[in-house]
């Protein structure tokens, strides 16, 4: 199954990103989307200099999507939000969407 969109709830907001034959470095801020089907919160992963563990969110994210997951968020509920700066929480989006996608 091909999905054409994946989308992503963030403390920054709800983003897709267009998916098809090539790389979409565009990134949509989007408003009133409803998402259907189970989502995960992710955690984000930390290295232990506090800086995120790109690497190892990457990982996360390809386990959800293999494992049939509709959508993810990212920065949100699990409580690694306030820890973050605002760069950073942006960059734990841009990974979750290329990877949910399927870009690097």
């Amino acid at each position: 199954m091909v999905r054409e969109r994946f989308g992503v709830l963030s403390a920054l907001g709800v983003f897709v990103r267009s998916r098809g034959d090539k790389p979409c470095n565009k990134v949509e801020l989007r408003r009133n989307i409803v998402f259907k089907g189970c989502g995960t919160a992710l955690v984000t992963p930390f290295q232990n200099d506090f800086s995120v563990d790109e690497g190892t969110l990457r990982k996360l994210v390809r386990r959800q999507v293999e494992s049939g997951i509709h959508f993810l968020v990212a920065c949100g509920t699990t409580g690694e939000s306030p820890t973050l700066t605002r760069l950073e929480q942006k960059r734990v989006v841009e990974i979750v969407l290329e990877e949910a996608n399927g870009h690097r």
